[in-house]
């Protein structure tokens, strides 16, 4: 009898502790999801962001080697290649 009761109270504690660990797994799966979706919505502002810049910096260029000089275009060049550098 002894016996049985102790086996009985070895199988709670096992099925505690199974759910305890199933409820951790279930917390953190949770808030890397939550993590992951504000990183995500960060590097599309920053593409957005770039993406913006580098058409500045394309249209910049265009319009420099049509109206200007040539002497220019390094400058514009070089700003296009940073922001391809940030993306």
């Amino acid at each position: 009898m002894e016996n049985e009761s102790e086996l009985q109270d070895l199988k709670e504690i096992a099925i505690a502790k199974i759910k305890a660990a199933y409820n951790h797994s279930v917390d953190l799966e949770a808030n890397h999801s939550v993590l992951w979706d504000k990183f995500a919505k960060i590097r599309k502002i920053k593409l957005s962001i770039t993406l913006i810049l580098s058409l500045i910096a394309a249209s910049s260029l265009i319009f420099t080697t049509a109206f200007n000089n040539l002497t220019d275009i390094r400058n514009y060049l070089f700003l296009a290649d940073i922001f391809a550098l940030i993306i």
